[in-house]
């Protein structure tokens, strides 16, 4: 088992997983992915994350949002990971009434790269 601290993945495009893992181990961080919501949850009492990177499209549904509830609710431990979401859409396409505390950072994936190495530095 590696000694680097975990990001937990949840993306379903594997272009964008492999992009966010490079940046990621880059900054020394070991990934883990889920490639849906139900695979997200069922790896999800297995794993520590240190970070979470959240596509707020999952599968063409805007459920990003709902699902980092989920993860928060979980445990006192998980709701306060730091989490970032992704997407191609602009974080007030994605903003319900409710607001988007859930996430510590957002990232257009227009500027992932960059982005996401910024947002990391920024929560970790």
């Amino acid at each position: 088992m590696s000694d680097k601290p975990v990001c937990f993945v949840i993306e379903d495009e594997p272009i964008y997983v492999a992009i966010i893992t490079e940046v990621l181990e880059k900054m020394n961080y070991q990934t883990v992915a889920a490639h849906s919501e139900k695979e997200a949850m069922s790896l999800l009492p297995r794993i520590d994350p240190a970070l979470i990177v959240v596509d707020m499209h999952l599968h063409g549904r805007p459920r990003g949002l709902e699902i980092i509830r989920i993860i928060r609710g979980r445990s006192k431990r998980l709701g306060s990971v730091p989490i970032i979401g992704v997407s191609a859409a602009d974080l007030c396409d994605l903003r319900p009434a409710g607001g988007n505390a859930e996430m510590n950072a957002f990232v257009s994936k227009l500027h992932l790269v960059q982005g996401l190495a910024e947002a990391v530095q920024k929560v970790a």
